[in-house]
């Protein structure tokens, strides 16, 4: 029966090591945040372009929704509409506020949905906006690419 183990070398990175008992048969390091890099984007509350703003978001293939810090959303005027459980990176569970406010990405714009995040926390651009737009995560060049719209 194969052991895997997982662990940070000196270095910070984090190392994979798959084996039977203390012989490791393989070893790879992992790239933190392979699916994470930064893109701009123009995003607004609904018929009030004029308080617009224009952000540094984080693409995270693992966020199923876009987040902004709840402060931010507030200063331009967004109003929660529902509320979301979320699942924190430590396992968690939490209900945070949901709001929709239209973002410019990609030369389009379009409405889409936004969690409202802790004021300290990440501007994350999430999955559901990127299908929104058209829009796929080359993890390699770390650059979003646009993607062909399944029907079926």
């Amino acid at each position: 029966m194969r052991a895997a183990q997982v662990a940070r070398d000196d270095t910070g990175k984090v190392r994979v090591s798959i084996g039977l008992g203390t012989q490791p048969l393989r070893c790879c390091t992992l790239k933190p945040n392979v699916g994470q890099f930064p893109v701009s984007a123009r995003i607004w509350p609904a018929h009030t372009p004029e308080k617009s703003q224009e952000l540094s978001f984080r693409v995270d293939t693992g966020a199923a929704y876009t987040v902004v810090p709840r402060t931010i959303l507030d200063a331009i005027g967004c109003l929660p509409s529902t509320k979301r459980t979320v699942v924190l990176p430590d396992g968690r569970e939490e209900i945070w506020d949901l709001t929709y406010i239209i973002m410019a990405l990609g030369g389009e714009e379009a409405p889409t949905p936004c969690l409202m995040g802790p004021s300290n926390g990440l501007t994350l651009l999430g999955a559901v906006t990127l299908e929104q737009f058209g829009l796929g995560v080359d993890p390699l060049h770390r650059r979003l690419i646009p993607v062909r719209a399944p029907i079926a």
